[in-house]
């Protein structure tokens, strides 16, 4: 589903969104939410797995350094 998403699309699709017209274009609105929510949160977790390991790194270092005295 990823692969078919694209930003020509989203762009359409937020023109459409003030004024969902059928129950179809509704369900569109709240995939195309969930998707984006999904999108976030992942990146979030990314986020912060990165400023863990980095952490984790930086502190392997310093008691690496500090054994070394």
């Amino acid at each position: 589903m990823l692969g078919s998403f694209n930003l020509e699309y989203l762009k359409d699709w937020h023109q459409r969104i003030g004024d969902p017209k059928g129950e179809e274009e509704r369900e569109e609105v709240r995939m195309v939410m969930d998707l984006l929510c999904v999108i976030l949160m992942s990146m979030s977790v990314l986020h912060n797995l990165v400023l863990l390991v980095m952490v984790d790194n930086n502190i392997g270092h310093l008691v690496k350094r500090v054994g070394d005295l």
